[in-house]
């Protein structure tokens, strides 16, 4: 499975949603593309159809972060993969507020991959997941992501990590 390296780098989300630094918050993981089923992150084997996590969204409220390599990390350009994203995508975005997409790789290793379509999808809105970038979104998790976005008063954001790409 790709995303087991990152590990170490998504554990900071997970144990802020454990405390509840990040909350409300749904976690789920995902293999390839979210398009029909998520996993419950702590029952992975109980499958949730995409339609009714994305109907019990509060839009005005939800940010949807994913933690994916995008097909980074196979290195090989997959048009299947990239539509079937994008299509999530479309379905994801009239539910939330904005979605942010934190990739474990660099963007150095974006290029003839999935993960650099799936970034030009998103316009800017795919970030290398660090743990400098991972310390910053925690230390300041109600930033808004699109450059001439207002942010939320912090009451009024709830965080809710959509996926976490592969089978952790």
């Amino acid at each position: 499975n790709a995303m087991i390296p990152f590990r170490p780098v998504i554990q900071p989300f997970l144990d802020a949603i454990e405390v509840g630094r990040i909350s409300p918050a749904q976690v789920y993981r995902f293999t390839t593309v979210p398009l029909q089923f998520v996993y419950p992150w702590k029952r992975p084997v109980e499958a949730t159809p995409v339609t009714h996590v994305l109907s019990r969204l509060p839009r005005p409220r939800t940010v949807a972060i994913i933690v994916s390599d995008a097909g980074a990390a196979s290195q090989i350009y997959n048009r299947e993969r990239v539509h079937k994203t994008h299509e999530f995508l479309e379905c994801l975005a009239p539910c939330v507020q904005q979605v942010i997409w934190l990739n474990p790789l660099p963007p150095s290793r974006w290029p003839y991959s999935s993960a650099i379509a799936i970034s030009d999808f998103l316009q800017g809105r795919m970030y290398s997941l660090s743990h400098e970038t991972t310390a910053h979104i925690l230390a300041d998790r109600h930033r808004r992501f699109l450059p001439t976005a207002q942010p939320l008063p912090s009451r009024q954001l709830d965080t809710v990590p959509v996926g976490v790409g592969g089978g952790l």
